[in-house]
């Protein structure tokens, strides 16, 4: 992603705010360590940028149903030791 003037987002020299970069676990798509570690690399450097992972969880669900689509992911759920596992890596790069 780039902002104006072409400088990619991470390298800009604006905003110099707080950045959390959330990652939301998909069970079978980016739920291995080394996804999050290759998240973790891109980021871990950064100044001012903090990262933590979400559980998923089906919320989107219904606006698959009022497009009229079929929502694939129904009843995929990321055990919990694989969930654990994961943040614990998290937090070995991005202590709070």
């Amino acid at each position: 992603m780039t902002i104006s003037g072409g400088e990619p987002f991470m390298q800009a020299e604006f905003p110099k705010l707080s950045i959390l970069v959330r990652t939301p676990l998909i069970p079978g798509f980016n739920d291995s360590k080394a996804d999050i570690m290759r998240i973790i690399d891109y980021t871990k450097d950064k100044p001012n940028v903090r990262y933590e992972i979400l559980p998923y969880h089906p919320l989107g669900q219904p606006k698959y149903d009022y497009l009229d689509r079929e929502y694939t992911l129904g009843g995929i759920k990321l055990d919990a030791e694989t969930e654990n596992n994961l943040k614990e890596i998290v937090k070995m790069h991005f202590p709070k």
